[in-house]
């Protein structure tokens, strides 16, 4: 991603209000926030970044030590805690974790339900052509990490395929949405090597309505239509009818503010917390380390040069030096260090953890294998708060990707593409591609199976339904039945033939 002069800088500066979704979208733009802005996305996304890869505090320039003065931090914070990296990787694994389920698609990372053959067909080739495999995490972990998400259907007439592209949010230049989240219009700029001269890079930007696409070259902020493409007989075109009759891209939430555009779920006071419970830290820690390296006073001495103090040979030496402040004499020598209660400051630290833990819940999945639970309703009761936020999320992201794959179902049989030949233009505005993304379950059934199991036991369900669920085999079954209804002949006889002794015996008596 990669944006103009004017709107790096802007990147680079600290705003603090467009973390604020505040403002009624049908008020007059004086009142509304930059919320949906650009450059307000750009900022966002870049400061996330920073939080994502625990750089917010060690970037040496203007915006970093701007962020400290404007939030009022010890100057030498830094990112002690940020569990950001951690809560965004746990959302994208619940959500597509796992692998892709190539023979049926119904179950896997992403389950489908509702489909027949033809859209079996279709879907598994859209997956291979795109690389779905590996792209659905880049998605889960996009739409996380920056509460936006950017899916587009790639037509390739070239090669005769359709596939999907995750976009980084922050190329979509502009974007019209209706009501229900459809996109209508929308403007994709990037930074390229400038075709027109070696070297050096311009802007490429790309302009989509349900009526035409339009591709340009952006130079010293001004655009001119280029011919960036070829069509499929090879001729440059920079202006071409859309066949299709709608956008194709689908823009995704992780949590909906109400907004144009979304917010990550570790916004709001998630971010001004951690950064508090860094400033504390950072301060905690420091003066620990002051404890061990402090400065003496020493009385009687005039100055430092009366003191027989060795100066180190090398660098290595110095971390065992003591550094001294003279002082008058009768004055008794002490370590010039602040008495700080180090056991209450940590506890406040732990309370303060545990404030953001409450703010993202999810965190509690990292210390999963803590928990004294066997069982998934226990665990369920236990991270309800949890299992609760991911399926919202869950359900977002499925929302966008399912667009996403019916647009891409249309386009494969507008273009006669292979294993899309049954499908025609206006099947997905006709809603004829009627399948759906199956949720997911947050909690793994495997941690329930032992439970199962102690219910059929204990309600003396059949055999062969434990059989099954331990993963045996149709013969292995069957052998198992040939074996316990032989036993059970086996002592049906033998409970006959006693029986038949004791009325013998009876008898002769």
């Amino acid at each position: 991603m990669s944006a103009s002069a004017g709107v790096q800088a802007a990147i680079e500066t600290y705003r603090r209000e467009a973390l604020v979704p505040s403002g009624v979208r049908s008020l007059s733009p004086a009142v509304e926030s930059d919320w949906d802005t650009y450059e307000a996305r750009l900022w966002r996304y870049h400061h996330y970044d920073l939080y994502y890869f625990n750089t917010v505090f060690s970037q040496l320039d203007r915006y970093a030590r701007q962020h400290l003065k404007d939030d009022d931090l010890y100057r030498y914070t830094r990112g002690i805690f940020n569990p950001v990296w951690r809560l965004v990787n746990i959302t994208a694994a619940k959500c597509y974790g796992g692998n892709l389920d190539w023979q049926t698609l119904r179950t896997g990372a992403v389950p489908l339900e509702g489909l027949d053959d033809n859209l079996t067909a279709a879907i598994r080739q859209l997956w291979k052509w795109s690389n779905w495999a590996q792209l659905k995490m880049r998605y889960a972990r996009f739409l996380a990490r920056y509460g936006d998400g950017v899916l587009k259907v790639v037509d390739d007439p070239a090669r005769g395929r359709v596939r999907l592209e995750v976009l980084h949010p922050g190329v979509v230049r502009e974007a019209d949405i209706d009501a229900v989240g459809y996109v209508k219009r929308i403007v994709i700029e990037y930074e390229r090597d400038d075709p027109e001269k070696d070297g050096e890079s311009c802007l490429y930007r790309e302009v989509i309505t349900q009526e035409e696409f339009a591709t340009y070259r952006v130079k010293h902020g001004e655009a001119a239509l280029y011919p960036w493409h070829s069509d499929p007989r090879g001729n440059p075109r920079e202006k071409w009818l859309n066949p299709y009759g709608f956008v194709p891209v689908a823009l995704a939430q992780a949590a909906d503010v109400g907004r144009q555009w979304g917010a990550t779920t570790f916004h709001g006071g998630t971010l001004s917390k951690l950064d508090a419970l860094n400033d504390l830290a950072s301060l905690v820690f420091d003066h620990m380390r002051q404890t061990v390296d402090a400065m003496w006073y020493i009385a009687g001495a005039r100055s430092i040069e009366e003191l027989d103090v060795q100066e180190p040979e090398d660098e290595s030496a110095e971390r065992s030096t003591v550094q001294v402040m003279t002082g008058p004499e009768g004055s008794q020598p002490y370590p010039m260090v602040a008495n700080i209660d180090f056991s209450g400051a940590l506890e406040h630290i732990k309370t303060m953890l545990d404030e953001i833990r409450d703010d993202c819940p999810e965190l509690s999945f990292a210390d999963l294998r803590e928990f004294q639970l066997n069982s998934s309703p226990a665990v369920r009761l236990a991270l309800g708060d949890a299992i609760d936020r991911l399926t919202e999320f869950n359900g977002n992201a499925d929302a966008a990707l399912l667009r996403a794959f019916q647009m891409a179902i249309t386009v494969g049989g507008i273009g006669g593409y292979a294993n899309f030949e049954p499908f025609v233009a206006g099947d997905y505005e006709a809603g004829n591609l009627d399948f759906q993304i199956k949720p997911r379950d947050i909690v793994p059934d495997e941690l329930s199976k032992r439970e199962v199991l102690e219910l059929w036991r204990d309600t003396e369900a059949p055999p062969r339904w434990i059989w099954e669920a331990t993963g045996r085999s149709a013969k292995e079954i069957a052998e198992a039945e040939i074996e316990a209804f032989e036993r059970e002949r086996e002592v049906a006889a033998d409970v006959a033939r006693a029986l038949a002794t004791g009325v013998a015996d009876a008898e002769g008596a």
